[in-house]
């Protein structure tokens, strides 16, 4: 007889959504260069000049080694801002 091992306890929803949401935050900032508490959904490069355009990049490709997916050309055209991002990553069902 095999003896089982004790499962850890499980997360709630809104604990995932947490910890999403703070590895999205945690990717910006590191991209950026600043703490994860000064990320906020209306920076963009033309409000936050550390967002160049070679940080665009790196901020787009960290999001898709993050989260497995892929960016068309025309999503990595498309952001603007934080919340842009956002945006994209949920039309791919990653809410953060």
């Amino acid at each position: 007889m095999a003896i089982s091992q004790p499962r850890p306890p499980e997360r709630s929803h809104a604990e995932s959504t947490a910890a999403v949401t703070a590895r999205f935050l945690a990717v910006v900032a590191e991209v950026l260069g600043l703490p994860a508490e000064g990320v906020n959904d209306d920076m963009g490069p033309a409000t936050f000049g550390q967002w160049t355009s070679l940080r665009h990049i790196q901020l787009v490709a960290a999001m898709e080694d993050a989260y497995g997916v892929h960016f068309s050309p025309r999503e990595v055209r498309s952001v603007r801002t934080v919340g842009g991002l956002r945006d994209i990553l949920g039309s791919k069902g990653i809410i953060v």
